[in-house]
């Protein structure tokens, strides 16, 4: 074989190879009626690297189907927790896009409710902990 038919069997092999898995999709996400993301799920049960940007880096293990709603909130959020045993812990914390936590909830049940009222308007990262995982959203307060 001469050197350009080495180097497109090579591609046609690479191409090949990662187009089968071009079809495949690994997470199912649920919205609510505005188009908001609420709910992020893998396959397998498990988010190896979920939504990555630079605010958001964690390994979840998704026994639980965690959603937040209203999002844009004006203030009072609902956050449901399926699947949350009464021996499992967790919290919440809302940070702000400088790092700085403006809310807390220390003890979490399978219904909670997030008063977010006294923040001033803008993007917060949610972030939910349950026995050492941890997920986060985005969260958007407008009035």
């Amino acid at each position: 074989m001469n050197k350009t038919t080495l180097s497109l069997a090579c591609f046609l092999y690479i191409f090949a190879a990662t187009a089968s898995y071009a079809g495949v999709n690994l997470y199912s996400f649920g919205y609510d009626a505005a188009g908001n993301r609420i709910r992020r799920t893998h396959a397998s049960g498990k988010i190896i690297a979920p939504h990555q940007d630079s605010l958001t880096k964690t390994i979840v293990d998704v026994k639980h189907d965690i959603k937040v709603a209203p999002n844009p909130t004006t203030g009072i959020a609902s956050l449901s927790i399926s699947n949350l045993s009464k021996d499992e812990s967790g919290f919440v914390t809302v940070v702000d896009l400088n790092g700085t936590a403006v809310y807390t909830l220390k003890s979490i049940s399978a219904a909670n409710t997030l008063d977010l009222s006294t923040l001033s308007n803008g993007v917060f990262i949610l972030r939910v902990e349950i026995n050492g995982a941890s997920t986060s959203w985005k969260i958007v307060k407008q009035k």
